[in-house]
């Protein structure tokens, strides 16, 4: 396990320094916009060196990881390249949508589904004939979750490596083969990428990767479902979840477009009350979801519907803070 780690992590390192050098001439280079957090054109082709090294290291030391499972790896290439459709031509949301659902139902037929929406006071609340539109939803709104989080260098790849290694802890005392290798292996091609992406940042990891770790996320975390409860996935993968959801209501009641975009995410808040300092605003964000991480893994064991309540408590206490911390000239936006 340790030379997979360590082989993953050097094939990233190569393949993102090699992209940081050629992404102009692939044309996958990031110009500044109004809600840019950077000034200077920057490669988004990082989740192309995260996808190869993963894949590579997966082929060469977990081959039968690929026997067991194709098409949740024929599901992830999918997502990936509609993620570099994007960074390169800008598809459009729909068709993003579009293919990540095609991607969950790929991964459904393979038995990663949601069938019940937890286990309350000794009952099931199984979903039925409703467990593949609740799985498509879930799984395409926390694909899409990692991507809104990914406004500023490291965040995106800190956040999901945290998310990641709880996975692994629970596919170790499971003694799940899936859940260790792909997480370790994601964490080791994502830490060969965030080499190059310290701020200031000489690659961002575009939608190739931010997708394909939220989808890669999602498949793991719906695997999970067979060890721990639901309520459980929401405090392992709280910040993107969390920042989502708020913003999203937030946006509903100031009467926008839930999708609309703005600088209303929890990073944006941050950086406005840190004096836009990027690294302190990645750490506070980070330290967040570890602490959430952790009491998810200890919470694992309670009732499921007080950590219902405790989840619910933290959305609204979390919604009030950021919300008074918006300026005003922002929500009229």
């Amino acid at each position: 396990m340790f030379a997979e780690i360590i082989a993953i992590f050097i094939v990233s390192t190569i393949f993102t320094y090699a992209l940081v050098c050629f992404s102009e001439t692939l044309g996958l280079v990031d110009h500044p916009n109004g809600r840019s957090s950077h000034v200077h054109p920057t490669p988004h082709s990082g989740g192309i060196g995260i996808f190869t090294a993963l894949m590579i290291g997966q082929i060469f030391f977990e081959p039968e990881l690929f026997s067991q499972y194709p098409l949740l790896f024929v599901a992830i290439a999918f997502v990936f390249l509609v993620g570099i459709a994007d960074d390169r031509f800008e598809a459009s949301p729909k068709m993003k949508f579009v293919v990540i659902f095609v991607a969950t139902l790929i991964t459904f037929m393979e038995g990663f589904r949601i069938t019940d929406i937890g286990h309350y006071f000794g009952t099931t609340l199984g979903l039925g004939w409703l467990a593949l539109p609740f799985t498509l939803f879930a799984v395409a709104g926390f694909t899409n979750a990692l991507n809104l989080i990914d406004g500023i260098d490291m965040l995106a790849g800190t956040v999901a490596s945290i998310i990641l290694l709880t996975l692994a802890y629970i596919g170790y005392i499971h003694n799940d083969e899936l859940m260790m290798h792909l997480s370790l292996g994601t964490v080791a091609a994502i830490a060969g990428f965030l080499v190059f992406n310290f701020h200031p940042a000489r690659i961002f990891m575009g939608d190739s990767g931010a997708l394909t770790l939220g989808f890669i996320i999602s498949m793991l975390s719906v695997h999970a479902l067979n060890y721990v409860d639901a309520t459980t996935i929401f405090f392992i993968a709280m910040v993107p979840i969390l920042d989502t959801v708020v913003v999203m209501v937030r946006r509903i009641r100031w009467g926008r477009s839930p999708f609309a975009p703005d600088k209303t995410h929890i990073h944006h808040i941050i950086m406005r009350l840190k004096n836009n300092n990027v690294p302190l605003t990645v750490a506070i964000i980070a330290s967040i979801q570890l602490v959430f991480s952790m009491i998810g893994v200890n919470l694992a064991d309670n009732e499921p519907f007080l950590n219902l309540l405790i989840f619910g408590l933290i959305f609204f206490v979390f919604y009030i803070f950021l919300t008074l911390r918006i300026p005003r000239e922002t929500e009229s936006h």
